[in-house]
């Protein structure tokens, strides 16, 4: 945990403090209001464009570009919703929390996790040492607020960054038409959507005469031309 500053009055004022004063440190941060919920990281990371999209938003230049969402990654039919930036305030906070491994109650109770009396337990010997355990990636909120309760004197909070702009996805996705049985678009998407010039070469117009029958329509660029829903 950060340490408070020194005194416990005001420089400017004189008037006694009625609360610590504590440092953050000056590691900037992004924020990114994500839609869905995350379970794979890989797979969140695709969703924004991959690695090197998500690093730029971290840049410290003037024009940083905002988020964009890919609903189907590598889809190049779906397009991508893009963020607003907004201003922000917030505080990253680190929380260190112990395993709840080898720790138990009684069967049917709601009362707090004992520390096991076998000493091979890890979990006896963090509380022994005080040594905090994380918790697994994928725990629940449910299984953090338990853990919270349950080590009130051992678990630790550390301000580690400050957040000054979140990216917050506020329009509505465009439509998708499958083009799943369309041959043409996929003639289309197996030649010049590769952008890869010996398979562009390949793509060719049907040129034969006569009424034929056309059973592939080419989907237009924008379906929906109204990003902001209406409050009905």
């Amino acid at each position: 945990m950060a340490a408070p500053s020194n005194g416990d009055t005001d420089s400017q004022t004189k008037q006694p403090r009625y609360a610590s004063w504590y440092s953050i440190a000056p590691t900037p941060f992004v924020g990114i209001e994500h839609p869905f919920i995350i379970k794979n990281v890989e797979k969140g990371v695709q969703s924004l464009g991959g690695l090197s999209a998500v690093s730029k938003l971290a840049q410290n230049t003037k024009e940083r570009p905002a988020a964009r969402l890919y609903f189907k990654p590598g889809n190049r039919e779906s397009k991508p919703v893009s963020a607003r930036i907004a201003k922000t305030s917030d505080v990253v906070l680190k929380v260190t929390l112990p395993k709840r491994t080898g720790r138990k109650r009684k069967r049917g109770s709601d009362d707090p996790f004992e520390a096991s009396s076998d000493d091979s337990c890890p979990q006896a010997s963090s509380q022994r040492t005080g040594t905090p355990r994380i918790p697994p990636a994928s725990a629940k909120a449910s299984y953090v607020l338990r853990s919270l309760r349950d080590n009130q004197e051992i678990y630790e909070v550390e301000a580690v960054g400050h957040v000054n702009e979140t990216h917050r996805f506020r329009t509505l996705p465009d439509f998708v038409f499958s083009t799943k049985n369309n041959a043409f678009m996929q003639k289309l998407r197996d030649t010049t959507l590769t952008f890869e010039y010996e398979k562009i070469k390949n793509f060719e117009f049907d040129q034969s005469t006569g009424v034929q029958q056309v059973n592939d329509l080419v989907p237009p660029p924008q379906w929906n031309y109204i990003p902001t829903p209406f409050n009905y």
